[in-house]
């Protein structure tokens, strides 16, 4: 970089530039084949360098969009589908059904009634056994 002679500025977006492209590494070869061709272009102002870094970016983004954004939408929607189907029993396992819940209720009624009925007797026997 130095026998480019770029300002500090420019160095800085340099840095950034080749940071965000190779995954926050800093390759020297690399560094010194962007400012080589930075300095041909005649890139002296940092704002010119991240003109130049902005505009060397949108390319890739938005250039090549055709098969790319294709391939990337197809890549990106896919969603992996079982083929194999799931039993109703056990899709419907949790779901109680009409029937059942209508037995179930009624027994669970006549249950309860007598645990109450049993309960109460108890309980006056008990008060009968200590009033006495």
């Amino acid at each position: 970089i130095e026998r480019e002679k770029m300002s500090f500025g420019v160095i800085n977006i340099l840095l950034q530039f080749v940071m965000l492209k190779e995954d926050m590494k800093l390759p020297k070869a690399y560094i010194l084949e962007i400012a080589s061709n930075w300095k041909k272009k005649g890139i002296k102002t940092a704002k010119e360098a991240y003109n130049y870094a902005k505009k060397v970016n949108q390319p890739k983004n938005e250039g090549s969009s055709g098969n790319y954004q294709k391939r990337g939408s197809y890549y990106g929607q896919r969603n992996r589908i079982s083929k194999e189907k799931t039993p109703k029993w056990l899709e419907n396992r949790d779901k109680p059904s009409e029937e059942d819940s209508a037995k179930d209720n009624s027994v669970d009624d006549q249950q309860l009634e007598q645990d109450r009925q049993a309960f109460l007797d108890k309980l006056s026997k008990k008060w009968e056994e200590d009033s006495q």
